[in-house]
């Protein structure tokens, strides 16, 4: 083989080589950067949460740097089809501060992990992309996702659970704090649960708040399974056709009727009843 062609392929090579290496790294944000043109880099880090998801690749990482996000670019986040993760620097440090009149993150289909912050003083009164899914610092609709070493307090939101709304995925709560959030005409003080699986794992919810005994001061889940497990801690959880169940296996939650006849979901508290009586 000529001896020309033979470089100009390593050439190439190397250069598909650290392509690939480029599209890897990591997307960095610091609050108190205030740079719109900076590249992301460990030393020219971007400002806000939107520029780093502008820049990250699918499957890539944004990495928070400590300080408190606010404003245009850090809150009403909304992904689509996305593969992102998403870290801080530890929840004492790294704040997502709503400022009570925004929500946090919105996600429809993908998967979304997420350590190391709080989020704070969202605030939900309306439908996202149609769908009717509530959450107002997370909200998830048909999104696998896992959320460690975080802590979500002080929001408030509509309909389906004051802080966080899932549907229709699996979700891991890790090693989190959920206090002091509330729903406003509807169920689930900290968190909602339709048609999906969640798993809290050293996890503690408390000092929610929801309308009545009847919908789920901490919890609120229909035609969907919760495990409760490693030390976990949740006050008074709400199912309507729904299992919650402890390390032991054994149902936690105050049995509710759904809001309309769904036999389906009787179906689905029956065979999760099994399967969880069968492990």
């Amino acid at each position: 083989m000529n001896n020309k062609i033979v470089t100009l392929l390593i050439v190439s090579l190397f250069v598909a080589l650290e392509i690939s290496v480029s599209l890897c790294d990591p997307v960095y944000v610091d609050a108190s950067s205030g740079c719109l043109s900076c590249e992301g880099k460990v030393n020219s880090p971007v400002s806000t949460l939107q520029q780093a998801l502008n820049k990250v690749f699918t499957g890539g990482e944004i990495i928070v740097n400590p300080g408190v996000y606010k404003g245009q670019g850090n809150v009403n986040i909304t992904l689509q089809s996305a593969f992102i993760k998403i870290t801080g620097s530890g929840p004492s440090s790294t704040i997502l501060d709503c400022e009570g009149n925004s929500n946090g993150f919105n996600l429809f289909s993908g998967t979304f992990i997420l350590s190391g912050i709080t989020i704070q003083n969202c605030y939900r009164n309306a439908i996202v992309e149609g769908q009717q899914i509530g959450g107002s610092a997370i909200a998830l609709y048909a999104t696998d996702s896992t959320i460690s070493n975080v802590v979500i307090k002080g929001n408030v939101g509509w309909g389906r659970g004051g802080a966080i709304s899932i549907y229709s995925n699996s979700v891991f709560i890790i090693n989190s704090t959920i206090h002091d959030n509330k729903v406003v005409n509807g169920s689930g003080g900290a968190v909602w649960v339709g048609s999906a699986y969640l798993e809290l794992n050293g996890t503690t919810i408390k000092n929610n708040v929801a309308p009545s005994d009847d919908q789920g001061d901490d919890l609120y889940c229909t035609s969907a399974s919760v495990a409760v497990l490693n030390g976990s801690s949740i006050k008074s959880p709400t199912c309507a056709a729904c299992s919650i169940v402890n390390d032991n296996h054994e149902e936690i939650c105050q049995q509710v009727a759904m809001a309309s006849s769904n036999s389906l979901g009787l179906w689905v508290l029956l065979l999760c009843s099994i399967f969880w009586t069968l492990l």
